[in-house]
């Protein structure tokens, strides 16, 4: 998904500094966003059609995901060590 935030980037040069929608256009493009009504359609009806992203953030912050938020955030609150800040004993 790196690799497509940057090719949806502005200026792909910048690739440090990608944005929120570099990252909402990597995510479509990347299937993890279902498609949503076109550019012309939402501007037509004046509604934003945030579907797609309200559906990532159900999964995201629901029980079929939990497992995958307990790998992801062990070691920031659980585990003290890891093995940066480990100190070898001699």
């Amino acid at each position: 998904m790196a690799h497509a935030s940057t090719s949806h980037s502005d200026q792909p040069e910048l690739a440090m500094e990608v944005g929120i929608q570099d990252v909402r256009m990597a995510m479509e493009a990347c299937g993890v966003l279902y498609p949503e009504e076109t550019f012309m359609d939402q501007e037509f009806t004046g509604v934003e059609d945030t579907r797609g992203v309200d559906e990532f953030v159900a999964w995201a912050t629901g029980p079929s995901s939990k497992e995958i938020r307990r790998i992801a955030f062990e070691g920031g609150d659980g585990s003290k060590d890891d093995y940066l800040t480990v100190n070898e004993i001699e």
